[in-house]
């Protein structure tokens, strides 16, 4: 059995989430997933107080013995090869800088022979709908996310594209990109529809699912959000798509939730512009994805 899984991790800014995943199938074992909340801006004795409860809770439905690996999405800046976390300055994780997070599991977990791998958590969200989702039997993929801020990667056959060129952009990064008045994560975050609604529209609300339930009532206003999001992101990634030409563009995170409002508009204007070919649709595993893709990386 041991051979047969490794854990997946997933750390957020207010939460951590971990299951047990198949390593033949990507497939998360039913009935194993688990999260704890946590303070971002904790110190790490919290942090690590907060892993213990969290592999409790997972260790409680299967033996700590059944597992070959522990694979972990985190944000960045952090040094993925040795485990080190460089992020400061951002008002979260200030207490994990410089700080082995490699060592700290092993500890936490109680096995220094455990093997123990780091990858960006955008790149494992991508890789766990390849592996397990929306991306399936891809061979050229585009896959975004959309919340709190603009994640994106690149797959060809699953292998994540870092090097610009060829329709890649530098480290297969969206979020920096020029867009119109500024970068294209000012304009595919959560801060847009917040931003938009209130400054253009009079609308308050606190994102795109609020802005959703309006135009699930036909609010004109509303509507004129999602149409003008949709002309955006089409604008924003037409001249990726155009280069690259993946066969699969996947869109998740929190903004994705709200698809029956842009989706297929989206879709439409791609089409268009001359896009043949391309299967457009949202994520499968949604918070499921992260955990599935860093497991896959052991």
């Amino acid at each position: 059995m041991k051979d047969s899984y490794n854990i997946g991790v997933d750390v957020g800014g207010s939460h951590i989430s971990c299951a047990y995943v198949h390593k033949s199938t990507g497939k998360i074992v039913e009935g194993s997933f688990a999260e704890r909340k946590i303070d971002s801006n904790g110190n790490i004795q919290e942090f690590m107080q907060s892993l213990r409860l969290l592999f409790g809770q997972l260790f409680s439905v299967a033996s700590p013995d059944s597992f070959s690996g522990v694979g972990i999405a985190m944000p960045g800046p952090f040094d993925y090869e040795n485990g080190i976390s460089k992020i400061r300055g951002v008002q979260k994780f200030e207490a994990l800088y410089d700080i082995n997070l490699k060592q700290v599991f092993k500890e936490v977990i109680g096995k220094e022979d455990i093997s123990v791998c780091f990858t960006n958590d955008a790149s494992c969200y991508a890789l766990g709908e390849y592996y397990a989702g929306a991306a399936q039997n891809s061979k050229r993929t585009i896959v975004v996310t959309l919340g709190t801020g603009f994640g994106s990667t690149f797959l060809i056959n699953g292998i994540t594209q870092s090097i610009a060129g060829n329709g890649v952009p530098p480290e297969g990064y969206l979020y920096n990109v020029p867009f119109k008045e500024s970068i294209a994560d000012d304009y595919f975050s959560t801060r847009w529809f917040v931003n938009t609604c209130k400054e253009r529209y009079d609308l308050d609300v606190s994102g795109a699912r609020e802005t959703a339930e309006l135009a699930k009532k036909n609010d004109s206003k509303a509507l004129a959000v999602f149409e003008e999001f949709a002309e955006n992101l089409t604008e924003m990634i037409f001249p990726w798509i155009d280069q690259f030409k993946p066969d699969t563009f996947v869109i998740g995170g929190s903004i994705a939730k709200a698809f029956p409002f842009f989706l297929e508009n989206l879709n439409n204007k791609l089409v268009k512009k001359g896009v043949k070919n391309l299967k457009t649709t949202t994520c499968e595993l949604w918070d499921g994805a992260p955990i599935v893709g860093a497991a896959m990386t052991m």
